[in-house]
């Protein structure tokens, strides 16, 4: 998770200069930061599971070796076969009571298993090249 937090840190940096400069190049070094935070994330949850995982590879019928994986989403879905319970529970910070500490749920404002999927693929279209023949990409106005 330190390579999340540090990538987390650079993208801000990126959009910072982009909202400086409105140089596209520090967009596109954010989008690449943020999408390999989103990466680190998904991979980092295979940890827990990461037998189950390689078994679960292993009897897919284009059998694929799990440690050659990055692709976020496929990643997360894979995961949902193996555990549909794998997806981490954001928690308030804790309170203490009766010498004991509690940790409520936090209920909104927080990145969704759907909202990663959706963020992942959103932000995939910035990471390559512009086709001069295809559609604009939004950036001036990222809506799209």
């Amino acid at each position: 998770m330190n390579e999340v937090s540090g990538r987390l840190r650079a993208g801000e940096a990126f959009l910072s200069d982009y909202g400086r400069t409105n140089s596209v190049y520090f967009l596109e070094s954010a989008v690449l930061q943020l999408r390999k935070t989103l990466e680190s994330t998904a991979l980092a949850a295979i940890a827990p599971n990461s037998k189950a995982y390689e078994k679960y590879h292993l009897g897919a019928e284009k059998a694929a070796d799990y440690r050659k994986d990055y692709n976020g989403r496929k990643i997360l879905r894979s995961l949902g076969a193996i555990n549909k319970d794998f997806y981490p529970k954001p928690l308030l910070p804790p309170t203490k009571a009766d010498d004991r500490w509690h940790f409520e749920r936090k209920s909104h404002g927080f990145l969704t298993k759907k909202k990663f999927e959706a963020f992942y693929d959103r932000l995939g279209k910035y990471l390559h090249s512009d086709n001069p023949w295809g559609h604009d990409k939004g950036i001036t106005n990222s809506n799209g």
